[in-house]
């Protein structure tokens, strides 16, 4: 399925008969019933080649999918993230994320990895903040991290750039970590920066336990929520009733993570309800740290 990247150029980016791998016609489900197989190029993504695929069944019936594919070892580790983030988001919020289906490895390709989730229309519209929000709750609400951890049990990706999303014990490590490693790939891609360097030593040692240790300390405790990573509006669009979060580069962490990522919304206005709607949406009490 080389095909799906040389076809997704800039003068063909949506190719009518794409050849699909051997191992993706596999995990499809009445693949084996089906009387025809089509997939063609939909949407658009920085990081990897997008396809739906309409499966016919004898019965007349139509089941469509949605493949995304990516190469290279990082591009397995982005395929299988989105993978297992889909499944606890799917499992805890029916209506939040399509439903996943698998992941793997082409068969004719080794170096070509793939993901597969059941295909819902979406339009171009922003979701309706208000149930957009009930849903994001809900999410935070419902989700229980296994054994209480904060971090999440694979790597999982924001676009293309991995996340240190280890198993820790507290949200002030996890936190720790994800910024330890983005201050690592800022350095890789732009060289050494001595005001950065400077910085460092005091936002570790100072800020970051200051700000956050006490949130765990005293009898206190946070619940680790589980929460989308790359929350921003072009990921949460409309699916009929349903609000979709298409992108899930989640782990487990505290909830008012998501505040920060919605102020990076490229509209103040709108980030600005979003906030607002967060906050009545989330149930008491999940705001603050709780007495143990």
């Amino acid at each position: 399925m080389t095909d799906l990247f040389k076809a997704q150029s800039l003068e063909d980016p949506h190719p009518n008969n794409i050849q699909l791998d051997e191992n993706v016609v596999a995990v499809i489900p009445e693949a084996r019933n089906a009387i025809r197989i089509h997939a063609s190029g939909h949407g658009a993504s920085y990081w990897t080649r997008t396809a739906g695929v309409r499966v016919q069944l004898p019965n007349g019936i139509e089941r469509k999918y949605f493949l995304k594919v990516a190469a290279g070892d990082r591009g397995l580790g982005m395929m299988e993230g989105e993978f297992e983030s889909m499944k606890v988001l799917h499992a805890v919020t029916p209506n939040f994320a399509p439903k996943p289906i698998s992941w793997g490895t082409f068969k004719s390709n080794p170096d070509l990895h793939f993901f597969l989730c059941n295909f819902h229309d979406m339009d171009d519209e922003l979701p309706e903040l208000g149930k957009f929000s009930a849903s994001l709750a809900q999410m935070h609400r419902d989700s229980v991290s296994p054994a209480g951890k904060f971090g999440f049990h694979v790597t999982t990706y924001n676009g293309n750039i991995p996340q240190d999303v280890r198993w820790t014990d507290t949200w002030e490590e996890c936190f720790v970590n994800g910024t330890r490693r983005d201050f690592e790939l800022e350095k890789e891609a732009r060289g050494p920066s001595e005001e950065l360097e400077a910085l460092m030593g005091p936002l570790f040692e100072k800020v970051i336990p200051r700000l956050l240790r006490p949130l765990e300390t005293g009898g206190r405790s946070l619940k680790p929520c589980f929460v989308h990573g790359d929350l921003w509006y072009g990921n949460g669009k409309f699916c009929r009733a349903l609000e979709i979060c298409p992108l899930t580069e989640c782990f487990f962490a505290k909830h008012r993570m998501i505040y920060r990522l919605i102020t990076q919304w490229s509209s103040t206005q709108l980030a600005s309800m979003a906030t607002m709607n967060l906050v009545e949406a989330f149930p008491k009490g999940l705001d603050e740290a709780r007495e143990k």
